[in-house]
């Protein structure tokens, strides 16, 4: 029986001349002009020689421009040094943009927190040794779990990507969000919901869940854990963006509270640092209906486990309402949302296992 051959093979070129080495690449920049010409053209009527001389003139057109350009450039091969030793290695790092932002992050937290409160030399040096941190240990992650587990490092670099650009684009849209003018989601309903801060330890097991439920799926299940990962990115990157095409945010959250718990000093601390914004559709209940559906479509989770994970992540997603953070409607909003996203995303999944239940 003759096997289907492949249409395209890919092997590894013996060395070449440097000569035929500068035709290839000259010949894929050409190529790369030429389709972008021919696209722009067909999309945008433009002239694509103007529309060519306008990007050269925004990179170089001033001495301000070209500094600007060639300032990005010392950036971007900086960062291209620092994971080729990964790629020596034959670990595909391409989480380099993850950790950049985290490094970015921990800058403009210690810029934020310690500012003015500290000498500013010696703030300088705290912002670089925190950078480095972050970043150093956004890449140790997946080279840990690649040396102890033999995970996929292209999954989890990728994670970590996503993970870094969340947390940047929701602290730039939490800043930016207007503290006015925005769509209010309180409903009468919410006044008969009590404040019970006791249900802030199930508020901020969100965070240990995404762990206990993506961890053990990445270094066991790979393609549940894509699966997982797919559901996330759909979910709270489109949350984001309505946020920023529909401001919106809720004032239920009580005043004067006494921190004289666990829960309220909890509350205090989530307060202080999280605005009432951007709260719908709830992110919590979001992920948490990704752990629910990522632990039974996976078969590493044992029936008890599935049961913690689940009554946990009812927990968690009943104090959004329970604690003020969200308003019910914020909820609801979650729930409906992420039914056309499961069926979008685990579809096959669903259908066969119906299949199978049938047969």
């Amino acid at each position: 029986m003759n096997k289907k051959q492949s249409l395209f093979h890919i092997a590894k070129r013996d060395t070449l001349p440097w000569y035929k080495a500068v035709l290839i690449r000259s010949g894929a920049i050409v190529l790369a002009l030429i389709v972008c010409a021919i696209v722009t053209t067909l999309l945008t009527g433009e002239n694509p020689i103007k529309v060519y001389s306008t990007i050269l003139y925004g990179a170089f057109g001033t001495s301000r421009k070209s500094w600007v350009t060639f300032h990005n450039l010392a950036i971007l091969l900086g960062i291209s040094l620092a994971v080729t030793p990964a790629f020596k290695m034959r670990f595909w790092n391409i989480g380099a943009e993850g950790q950049v932002l985290i490094g970015c992050l921990a800058t403009a937290a210690c810029m934020i927190c310690l500012g003015g409160k500290i000498p500013n030399g010696l703030l300088i040096v705290i912002m670089i040794i925190a950078s480095v941190a972050a970043g150093a240990l956004w890449g140790f992650l997946p080279g840990i779990f690649k040396a102890k587990w033999n995970t996929n490092e292209t999954l989890f670099t990728l994670m970590m990507n996503y993970i870094a650009t969340q947390l940047a684009a929701f602290f730039i849209i939490e800043q930016n969000t207007p503290t006015s003018g925005y769509w209010v989601t309180d409903l009468p309903l919410d006044d008969y919901i009590p404040f019970a801060p006791g249900f802030a330890v199930f508020y901020v097991i969100w965070y240990p869940l995404f762990a206990a439920v993506g961890l053990p799926t990445l270094v066991r299940d790979g393609e549940a854990f894509k699966r997982w990962m797919y559901y996330l990115m759909i979910t709270l990157s489109c949350t984001l963006i309505f946020d920023v095409l529909v401001p919106n945010g809720q004032h239920l959250r009580p005043q004067d509270v006494q921190v004289d718990s666990l829960g309220t000093w909890i509350m205090s601390i989530i307060w202080a640092a999280d605005t009432p914004t951007n709260v719908f559709p709830s992110m919590h209940v979001l992920g948490c209906i990704g752990d629910i559906i990522c632990c039974f479509d996976s078969k590493i989770f044992k029936p008890w486990m599935r049961a913690v994970i689940t009554i946990l992540c009812v927990l968690c997603m009943a104090s959004t309402v329970l604690v003020k953070q969200h308003a019910f409607i914020d909820t609801i909003g979650a729930v409906i949302f992420a039914i056309p996203v499961v069926l979008a995303v685990y579809r096959k999944r669903i259908f066969c296992r119906r299949d199978a239940l049938t047969a």
